[in-house]
């Protein structure tokens, strides 16, 4: 139920979560099902002297459902039944305040996040999932001035060029993910050994260092309603170059949450840092094929490492050396066995 075949393309990937007899993840599920991470149409909210311009509430919105999103209103006092730590608002400020009273909204609980699959389905699921992931923001939006007590809190005008001053494109955690010469899988980014190193691959060529985060808002129902995704820490981890080329595509190399990650894996390689270096490895890459006239599968990975790593790419994980240490270069190649 989860392998498929592009249909621009024509090419296979996965989409949805593996079976733990699929991938052999010991926290994979029983079985394979669609579920995907929820994107968010994140807002960028500006503080206002007084009062910032009043966001209506979406017709036929019910705000209960931002129950427990802070501590300021909850109807049930008891973290545990939510699933997660209930949050006052300094500390929901915190968690995405940025500069020259500027704030992004992008909260995991009851808050904005809105289910993705739609986003793979027609155009029109498409056009309506991201409309109603934007009436979710700006009903939270709303919830913010009008129930939370913070009216000087309103959309900032003049970051985006947007009739309705949002964002041009969703955030999208998960995608469809190509069918690669090797999967990555959780024992890639969780320490077997029970140290917390993983263990340097070869074909690394960038690194990420964050935890397995999966936004559900099914893990935030009530005991019995929930996904129920619970995962083992992790540490920083290399993206490997076979994770980033299809099987038996020629021509394509793969970049962003398209790469060959289960599910699982998806939570920490999904990062925008993680993303950019990717992004960063995968254009090396295809640039060093066009120049070479041959396909990014017959490329030595060798070559990609050692041009990534003298413009201060990191490819394997090394937390007492970094790329400003005059040696970095020569440990890097250490590391990788170059």
């Amino acid at each position: 139920r989860v392998l498929f075949r592009s249909e621009l393309g024509r090419i296979p990937y996965r989409f949805g979560r593996e079976s733990r007899a699929q991938t052999g993840e010991p926290h994979a599920p029983e079985t394979p099902d669609l579920e995907i991470q929820d994107l968010t149409m994140v807002a960028t909210l500006r503080r206002h002297a007084g009062k910032a311009p009043a966001v209506a509430l979406p017709k036929g919105f019910n705000v209960a459902r931002f129950d427990c999103s802070t501590s300021q209103i909850c109807s049930i006092q008891d973290a545990a039944y939510w699933n997660h730590k209930l949050h006052d608002w300094e500390s929901f400020l915190t968690y995405s305040l940025l500069p020259n009273g500027l704030f992004m909204l992008n909260w995991p609980f009851h808050s904005n996040d809105y289910p993705a699959q739609g986003l793979f389905g027609s155009r029109q699921e498409r056009a309506q999932t991201i409309a109603r992931a934007k009436e979710r923001t700006l009903a939270y939006v709303h919830y913010i001035q009008h129930h939370l007590g913070h009216p000087e809190w309103g959309l900032a005008e003049d970051i985006y060029p947007t009739a309705d001053h949002l964002p041009m494109l969703p955030y999208v955690r998960e995608s469809r993910r190509v069918v690669p010469v090797r999967w990555m899988v959780e024992q890639d980014v969780v320490p077997q050994d029970g140290s917390k190193r993983n263990v340097v691959r070869a074909d690394g060529v960038a690194v990420g260092d964050y935890y397995l985060d999966h936004h559900h808002d099914k893990d935030h129902r009530p005991p019995g309603q929930r996904l129920g995704e619970d995962y083992p820490s992790n540490a920083p981890f290399q993206i490997s170059y076979s994770a980033m080329r299809p099987h038996g595509i020629e021509g394509l190399i793969a970049a962003e949450k398209c790469i060959g990650v289960t599910h699982i894996v998806n939570g920490c390689s999904r990062l925008q840092p993680v993303a950019i270096a990717i992004g960063q490895a995968a254009g090396e890459a295809a640039a060093q094929a066009a120049r070479g006239n041959q396909s990014v599968h017959d490329l030595p990975v060798a070559a990609v490492q050692r041009a990534l790593i003298a413009a201060g790419c990191v490819c394997a994980p090394d937390r007492e050396i970094g790329p400003d240490h005059p040696r970095f270069a020569a440990r890097q190649m250490e590391l990788l066995e170059l």
